[in-house]
């Protein structure tokens, strides 16, 4: 498998960051977020959803249906 590194933009108009950056960025944050509850299961798309959201500097979180 080939990992391209392109450089990413978010909808705040950050660039630098490449796609593989920003989203070790979010796994760092959603694992923070995980250990911050106590490690328990169950969760894992909504740590993502919020990591991501913080992450990509997004101010309101949608829901998953």
């Amino acid at each position: 498998m080939k990992i391209f590194l392109v450089p990413h933009q978010n909808n705040n108009g950050n660039q630098g960051r490449t796609q593989v950056e920003t989203r070790a960025q979010i796994c760092r944050r959603a694992y923070e977020l995980y250990q911050r509850r106590g490690k328990a299961d169950g969760n894992a798309l909504q740590d993502w959803l919020q990591a991501e959201a913080e992450v990509l500097g997004r101010t309101e979180l949608k829901r998953a249906a």
